[in-house]
């Protein structure tokens, strides 16, 4: 199996105009959207009419004018899809009429139809699968982002499966005609785990509330025999990671299961014990069935006679070859609810379970178990057990050091234990859940202390200096780069959640403290400035500045959006990298945070759609050069 390609010149232009084009138009969009929804008095509703109109019909022309072969005509598109679903929401709110929510979705879905069609783009696709999902859902009356809700209500309807079950299917049958080829099978990929999710809330639904008809079970039978047929289907397509999610499915399901079956026969605490040791030995095995998958296809890739060898200096292939990203995002959730399991069954049997004393000797000897577990090469259910009883014994200890000492202290006291766990256990997952701990401890302490926090700004520039320097790292002996560099940055993307759900936070201190606060802001997002500067160091004089000055700008106008510089960053650094889970994950904490920055309470909503626009236009101006650099290194103006 060989390593990906890291990108050329070309494929960094297109990239980043990509980047760049949709990003300014989803920040320019949210823009107007945040200054139509402020109640300003003095602005009349003809005005905020004429806003959205005008703009509206401004894109159609200019997507019009362009043509939706280019990727700049189905940009624009695309504006104007997301401003019609605007339009008709404050249409709705101006004059009252009484329609329904699921009304808004399905008319912004039907209206915006013709135009998904005519763009061929993925993003759009993607768009009216969601508005049509949410039209569905919303239209039965059990819509819920949570699953335990939807089970509470009986699950999803069962129309969402079909609906969700013909979209993968066009989905897979658009493919490669879709104008931008169906890069990374995004649309695909996104309508399988849609209809995997309504499976899991339907059938656990059943499991757990039971029904009543034939139809009713019939129902549930066609999603077996969908879940069957999914794991045919992306095996036949050679899609590791979505076959890991038809084995996260099938996991949640007979993990439901199980739970109806102990709770039948009332087993007590012993039950969370069973239920634990169950996901562990499911995790592990599904990983060893999926490593089992990967090794097959590399062998049959590999012209005949020869054996599968990496490129230098890259990992092993074949089945000596490491588990895939997805693969330990498996084993790590469910090694994590195993471990928690665990760990409530320790505080339900031990002595004085609640105690300090009792939870600090418990912590120590399940460690102390897990480092004994994963000495040598250790099988998979070996090392997801003692990954469960790591991750339980960190908790003890927590908890223990929450009763002795006060809050900052515990937190600081939690952060010390995340980089013990990292320095003594030799599994990756376990070290990169203590690098994520520890840093997100220490930022909770500081916020305690209500400080000015420095993680943010050492989180930022670790991760840039990791990934910048992953190839030469990685030749020492011994390094551990994979767990520092994933930990970091899953730190960083949850700090840039975090500042984004709780942004007001700097307001409470004090003005000196308030303004160191914002300077650690403005220094974190800098590392994308110097993350740029990094990159283009084989480029002319003039393109590596403009390219740095691009970022730098960048940076002081997503500054203050919190994840945002962050989530562009890291979304830079694996593109750089090649590797699809940095950037797709950074591209989703920016557009989460953007998303979040409505409730922001520092500022006004007049302030946050200037600063949203002053990000889109530096964003689309950033294009605009992109493409002209471009022009001139092809012979064109």
């Amino acid at each position: 199996m060989t390593a990906p390609a890291l990108p050329d010149a070309r494929a960094w232009r297109d990239f980043l105009e990509r980047l760049c084009a949709y990003g300014g138009a989803l920040a320019c969009a949210a823009a107007i959207v945040f200054l139509v929804a402020f109640n300003w008095q003095a602005w009349p509703p003809a005005a905020k009419f004429a806003l959205l109109q005008g703009a509206l019909a401004a894109a159609a022309v200019a997507a019009w004018r362009l043509g939706t072969a280019r990727a700049a005509g189905r940009v624009v598109l695309l504006f104007a899809m997301i401003l019609c679903g605007a339009l008709l929401a404050y249409l709705g709110q101006r004059y009252q009429t009484g329609a329904d929510s699921y009304q808004l979705f399905l008319a912004w879905g039907l209206l915006i139809l013709p135009w998904v069609a005519a763009s061929r783009s993925v993003a759009g696709w993607a768009l009216l699968l969601v508005l049509a999902n949410l039209a569905a859902q919303l239209y039965a009356g059990r819509f819920s982002p949570f699953l335990l809700e939807a089970l509470g209500a009986g699950g999803p309807h069962p129309a969402l499966f079909w609906l969700d079950l013909s979209a993968a299917a066009a989905a897979e049958w658009l493919g490669a005609r879709l104008a931008d080829g169906g890069r990374m099978r995004f649309l695909p990929r996104l309508a399988g785990a849609l209809v995997l999710a309504v499976i899991v809330a339907s059938l656990s639904g059943a499991i757990f509330g039971g029904g009543a008809g034939a139809a009713f079970w019939a129902m549930r039978a066609a999603m077996i025999l969908a879940l069957a047929g999914a794991f045919a289907f992306y095996r036949w397509r050679r899609d590791l990671p979505m076959l890991t999610l038809c084995c996260m499915a099938a996991i949640a399901v007979a993990t439901a299961g199980f739970v109806r079956l102990l709770a039948e026969g009332d087993p007590g605490e012993f039950a969370l014990l069973v239920i634990g040791v169950f996901l562990i030995a499911a995790s592990a095995g599904a990983a060893v069935w999926l490593r089992g998958q990967q090794a097959r296809w590399a062998e049959k890739a590999a012209p005949a006679g020869e054996p599968v060898r990496p490129p230098a200096g890259q990992p092993p292939a074949g089945r000596d070859a490491p588990s895939p990203w997805h693969v330990r995002l498996m084993l790590g959730v469910c090694g994590w609810l195993g471990g928690l399991l665990l760990l409530v069954f320790i505080g339900l049997v031990v002595p004085d379970p609640f105690g300090a004393r009792s939870l600090a000797l418990a912590g120590v000897l399940l460690l102390a178990a897990a480092r004994i577990a994963l000495r040598g090469r250790p099988p998979e259910l070996r090392a997801q057990f003692a990954l469960s009883l790591c991750l339980a014994g960190y908790g003890a200890l927590a908890v223990a050091c929450s009763h002795w000492l006060p809050d900052w202290g515990a937190l600081l006291a939690a952060s010390a234990l995340g980089l013990l766990l990292t320095a003594a256990m030799p599994s990756e997952i376990a070290r990169t859940f203590g690098i994520v701990a520890a840093v997100l401890a220490a930022e909770g302490c500081l916020r305690v202390l209500e400080w000015p926090s420095p993680v943010p700004v050492i989180a930022a520039w670790t991760c840039t200096a990791v990934w910048l320097h992953e190839a030469r790292l990685a030749r020492r002996p011994g390094s551990r780069l994979a767990p520092l560099a994933w930990g970091v940055t899953l730190a960083l993307w949850a700090l840039g959640l975090a500042g984004a759900l709780w942004p007001e936070t700097a307001l409470s201190l004090p003005p000196a403290g308030r303004g160191l606060a914002w300077a650690a802001h403005a220094l974190a997002a800098l590392a994308l400035a110097w993350t740029a500067w990094r990159l283009s160091a084989r480029a002319g004089p003039a393109p590596r500045a403009w390219a740095t000055g691009t970022a730098f700008a960048i940076a002081a106008a997503g500054a203050w959006i919190p994840g945002v510089a962050f989530g562009l960053m890291t979304a830079v650094l694996g593109h750089a990298r090649a590797r699809a889970p940095l950037w797709a994950g950074g591209l989703l904490v920016a557009l989460w945070s953007v998303g979040w920055f409505y409730y922001a309470q520092s500022w006004t909503l007049p302030h946050k759609a200037a600063m949203l626009l002053a990000l889109g236009s530096v964003l689309l101006l950033a294009r605009r050069g992109i493409v002209r650099l471009g022009a001139r290194e092809t012979g064109h103006d």
